[in-house]
């Protein structure tokens, strides 16, 4: 059960896949654990804090709030719901403010047949960053308990943490050798929190042979190549476009792990600007597709989204067609990085986007205050 816990989408969670887990007196655990209500008190909010945070520093789980639990066997045996108040979502929000770095979890409302009440599902995801709880502690799950880490644990949280950063520059830097540079480049890579074999079934486990039905999604729904041609590799689904002298100018990779690519030569003259609302509209179109893309393959929960500008040292950032001032870039390559639930992706896809233009902006030098 455990196992079906943690591959359910959670837009599918039900009643009935609730009742499932209760007859099932599914206890708490690693990645699960039951809430009466949500807590008024400063001990059972602590102690809910601390499970979020160790829930992160984990395998990640599933707060049920509305689930009644066994004090002794930590089994279910009630679900009597809460209200469905408002502000309920805005509650929790505040609550993980005091983690840090903050946490952000996914929050949904499965609804009790017949009543006007609620189970609140809290869905922490695994981190690759160390979070600290407000009282300075670094919390871990052990079977059923939220405690405290020790030295030696929390050297490993810090040391995973590098460990993903060092990846993320491993993969910059070794994709970029790959393109041509004579010109400028913009890049996108997007890592979903938890590579895996197989995330993205781009290959048939048993035949060995190309997964038909992902290379058609894959091919009717990639956002930026016109004309193009595509070859599977042992890992990957690669589509791009060639000059007529054969050199790649634009691309499209998806990794089985669930890593993507995309890539464009931007064809900037010496004197052209690059324009930050096409930057705005090229961003938006591919956190598009990787949303399409996870959900395809049954994947949820959150993703680090690189935006990398490459060879655009003196070039100028124009901020709109009605904008005719010019903002100059004074080092060889720009990159900015985000961590994002890919529901914030489906529902709050513009503030995304313009938080980056907000970063990009800053790069170059541009008063924000003032434009």
């Amino acid at each position: 059960m455990i196992t079906v816990l943690e591959s359910r989408r959670l837009e599918d969670w039900d009643y009935s896949f609730l009742k499932s887990i209760f007859d099932a007196k599914l206890p708490e655990w690693t990645n699960l654990e039951y809430k009466r209500d949500f807590p008024a008190r400063d001990v059972e909010k602590n102690k809910l804090e601390h499970t979020i945070c160790a829930f992160a520093n984990t395998r990640g789980g599933y707060v049920l709030i509305g689930v009644e639990a066994d004090t002794a066997e930590n089994t279910p045996v009630a679900i009597n719901g809460i209200d469905d108040a408002e502000g309920l979502y805005e509650r929790i929000t505040n609550f993980c403010a005091r983690i840090t770095p903050r946490i952000a979890p996914r929050l949904y409302k499965v609804r009790i047949p017949e009543t006007n009440k609620i189970v609140l599902v809290i869905h922490v995801f695994e981190s690759n960053e160390a979070h600290m709880a407000s009282d300075g502690k670094y919390y871990i799950r052990v079977n059923a308990q939220s405690l405290p880490a020790d030295h030696y644990t929390v050297q490993k949280l810090f040391k995973k943490e590098l460990e993903f950063k060092e990846k993320m520059n491993e993969i910059i830097e070794s994709r970029k050798r790959s393109l041509q540079l004579e010109n400028a480049w913009i890049r996108v890579i997007i890592l979903p929190y938890g590579f895996k074999e197989n995330l993205i079934p781009i290959f048939d486990e048993e035949s060995g042979k190309l997964n038909k039905g992902t290379a058609d999604f894959l091919t009717s729904n990639q956002p930026i190549l016109h004309s193009w041609d595509y070859k599977p590799t042992q890992f990957s689904f690669l589509q791009y476009s060639k000059n007529r002298e054969g050199r790649i100018y634009s691309f499209v990779e998806v990794s089985h792990n669930g890593l993507i690519e995309i890539g464009t030569e931007m064809g900037l003259g010496e004197k052209t600007p690059i324009g930050l609302q096409w930057i705005k509209g090229y961003l938006k179109e591919i956190l598009e597709f990787a949303n399409k893309a996870y959900s395809f393959s049954g994947h949820d929960g959150s993703i680090r989204f690189v935006l990398n500008l490459i060879n655009i040292k003196h070039r100028e950032l124009v901020l709109s067609n009605f904008q005719f001032d010019r903002y100059v870039y004074t080092e060889d390559n720009l990159v900015v990085q985000r961590d994002v639930a890919l529901n914030n992706i489906r529902n709050n896809l513009d503030a995304i986007i313009d938080g980056v233009a907000a970063e990009l902006m800053r790069s170059f030098g541009v008063n924000i205050f003032s434009t």
